[in-house]
């Protein structure tokens, strides 16, 4: 018998009810998701696959898969944070450098 060793795998288990609410906490550069479900309860929907990402502006900053914002120049748009049918919009402003 001979055994093999691997690197651990690591599963996301997701809850099966969607929330009711979803809303974010902006940290700088990127999104924290946060969903509040019917029982009161509140889960990090952050890196969820069913949560995505969109810049209304991508010429003026860019969102990535993981909430990760990247601005690209000054002007005004929205991340648009989408789980399933609820979607939260967060206003964006990219200044220039004071430098």
């Amino acid at each position: 018998m001979e055994f093999i060793y691997s690197h651990p795998v690591e599963i996301l288990i997701e809850r099966a009810d969607s929330p009711m609410s979803i809303s974010t906490m902006d940290q700088k550069r990127y999104f924290q998701v946060t969903g509040l479900y019917a029982d009161k309860t509140t889960a990090d929907l952050t890196q969820s696959s069913r949560t995505k990402y969109v810049s209304s502006a991508p010429g003026v900053a860019t969102v990535d898969a993981r909430g990760v914002v990247t601005p690209v120049a000054p002007g005004v748009g929205k991340i648009m944070v989408i789980y399933g049918d609820l979607k939260h919009d967060v206003a964006l402003r990219v200044r220039a450098s004071e430098r």
